[in-house]
């Protein structure tokens, strides 16, 4: 079976406000994909709100809200996510572990909604400099 689709069309925001001298976080991400060569749509927000509980950790948590909307079809799903950031302050890394559960509605199959269970785990590093 042969045949051309246009990719989508993604748009993502977030949206971060500190408070507490910079250790408690409440954030907003959305992010939103429209096909332009069929009828889809799917819409996502995730708020959530991260707490630094000591210099070399925080704790965060937030929930998920989805819609798809396929060929006229609606269909909303939820989800929660659950995670921690262990800051090795002398390294200058973070290690990221976070844990996310949702009810997601399919991109494909109208009125279909499936659990989706994710581990992601991600180590970074800040003050890498260039030096010539």
């Amino acid at each position: 079976m042969t045949g051309e689709a246009a990719a989508p069309i993604y748009w993502e925001n977030t949206l971060t406000l500190s408070f507490q001298e910079n250790t408690t976080f409440f954030i907003v991400k959305q992010i939103d994909s429209f096909s332009l060569d069929r009828s889809y749509a799917f819409m996502t927000v995730m708020p959530a709100v991260e707490r630094f509980v000591a210099p070399w950790l925080s704790l965060r948590g937030g929930a998920e809200g989805a819609l798809a909307a396929l060929n006229g079809s609606v269909q909303a799903g939820y989800g929660a996510l659950a995670g921690l950031t262990f800051r090795f302050l002398r390294a200058g890394m973070d290690l990221n572990l976070n844990f996310t559960w949702r009810q997601r509605p399919s991109r494909v199959v109208e009125g279909l909604l499936y659990s989706d269970m994710m581990v992601l785990m991600n180590l970074t590093r800040s003050g890498i400099r260039v030096q010539r």
